[in-house]
């Protein structure tokens, strides 16, 4: 199996064992080194896959994080597991891989996990200072939301730190969009409606006070009729794809031979973003 079937394998694993999982151990056993696994690292190999990997500054009381991913020897991504249950990640989990981040001045990546949710970090704000805010995140029990792509470059087939800094700082900025994004929708800013209001206001005509008034209560207006043409739109390719498939494929003319076309990165990352903004008003 690839890389991402070997994912969408174990996504299928999480689904249907994460209510056997009762610890942090079984949770590591169960996904997390499976996962190291699908990245092709070899977990029996320490030089490779370094277990209770001493993250320390020399004190008598050694620091251990769960695991180091070595190149030449190094600690380059480090691994520090957790198990809360079905409860989210906490920020203390974050804070103790930013005390090992710290201690292995060669590491540039940080990875906290309970194996079904994964919080990718680095040091893009700082050198050698975790940042705050990771520049990934996932749940692995949602195969269709696990960003294959972008998880490709830490497998060591291709793993280069100079190559993932850049796509991670792409990453850090394309969140950071999606959040503004989303904040504008269920929020919109004063900046934005200004911005809005300029487009369409007659040039020259200042925008009052009364005027933005007007223009905060369209804009909140037209942001609802655009996701609610959003989700018609998203329900209505949704129905035709489930009547095609119980009636069968559509018939195609003699002779002619129709592409299959598969979506691009841009357009699935485009669609992952429209269906964040609109599916908790899609009716279940």
């Amino acid at each position: 199996m690839d890389f991402k079937e070997q994912l969408i394998e174990l996504s299928g694993k999480i689904q249907k064992f994460r209510g056997e999982i009762v610890n942090e151990e079984s949770a590591k056993h169960a996904f997390v080194l499976p996962f190291i696994n699908a990245l092709g690292y070899d977990t029996g190999v320490p030089t490779e896959v370094f277990p209770e990997f001493s993250a320390d500054f020399g004190t008598s009381i050694a620091d251990k994080v769960d695991y180091a991913i070595q190149k030449d020897k190094k600690p380059v991504i480090l691994f520090e597991c957790k198990w809360h249950g079905n409860k989210p990640l906490e920020k203390k989990d974050e804070d103790q891989l930013r005390k090992y981040f710290a201690a292995c001045t060669d590491t540039r990546f940080g990875i906290v996990t309970d194996g079904i949710q994964y919080k990718f970090f680095s040091d893009l704000e700082k050198s050698g200072v975790m940042d705050e805010k990771p520049f990934l995140e996932f749940d692995m029990s949602q195969s269709g939301k696990v960003p294959f792509d972008d998880l490709k470059i830490f497998s060591k087939s291709v793993f280069d730190p100079g190559n993932v800094i850049e796509k991670a700082t792409e990453l850090k900025y394309l969140r950071g969009l999606q959040r503004t994004i989303e904040g504008e929708f269920n929020s919109p800013s004063e900046e934005f409606i200004k911005l809005l209001a300029s487009k369409v206001y007659p040039d020259g005509k200042k925008i009052t006070k009364s005027i933005l008034g007007t223009f905060t209560k369209l804009t909140k207006r037209a942001l609802t009729q655009f996701r609610t043409d959003l989700i018609n739109e998203f329900l209505d390719v949704a129905r035709k794809e489930a009547d095609r498939g119980g009636a069968g494929p559509e018939p195609k003319s003699k002779g002619v031979s129709e592409p299959v076309l598969s979506p691009t990165l841009e357009e699935q990352e485009a669609f992952y973003i429209v269906k964040g903004l609109v599916c908790q008003d899609i009716p279940q």
